[in-house]
């Protein structure tokens, strides 16, 4: 008897440090799929919907967007035009890599990182605007957009990673 309570006391207390690791909450809302932990929102994955112009939101239930996770919007073939709210403060790996019919792109000021890869591949982006909250760009963050012609990169950026702009191959130039 007193074994089978020592089993069950270990087992609900391997249950109790899990539910601590373990995100608060996941779920959907409209063609989000999202994570909420610790008072704050990363968006990890996307439905697509009929929407090709599309604002992420700066709340979700009432906590701030404060990420886009890695490969959230991976190979998303439905946004053309995308708008990233200032709440968010880091766009992760691969955020966006193969988005192969989003144009254009505004990333509000608020975001300090975007992270490797975040937007390759990206072929039909046109136009892009860097904020001055930007400190980092990651290894290869744009390359790939091969429509993208220029960019002005902000004082602010203070990291840069290697191969960034690789394979823009109707870039004019780089402010």
């Amino acid at each position: 008897m007193k074994r089978l309570l020592a089993v069950v006391l270990s087992l609900g207390l391997c249950l109790c440090l899990f539910s601590a690791v373990v995100p608060a909450k996941a779920a959907a809302e409209e063609e989000l799929i999202y994570q909420m932990f610790d008072g704050q929102v990363t968006v990890t994955g996307h439905v697509c919907g009929l929407r090709q112009e599309y604002v992420i939101p700066d709340t979700i239930e009432g906590y701030p967007v404060t990420a886009i996770g890695y490969e959230a919007f991976y190979n998303c073939s439905c946004i053309t035009e995308l708008t990233i709210p200032g709440s968010v403060t880091v766009i992760e790996k691969s955020a966006f890599a193969f988005s192969e019919k989003l144009t254009k792109l505004t990333i509000s000021e608020g975001v300090i990182r975007i992270e490797k890869d975040a937007f390759f591949g990206c072929d039909k982006l046109e136009q892009l605007t860097i904020p001055d909250s930007v400190a980092f760009l990651g290894d290869s963050a744009f390359s790939c957009c091969e429509k993208l012609e220029e960019v002005f990169i902000p004082k602010t950026v203070t990291q840069m990673g290697s191969g960034v702009f690789t394979g823009c191959t109707n870039m004019t130039g780089i402010w």
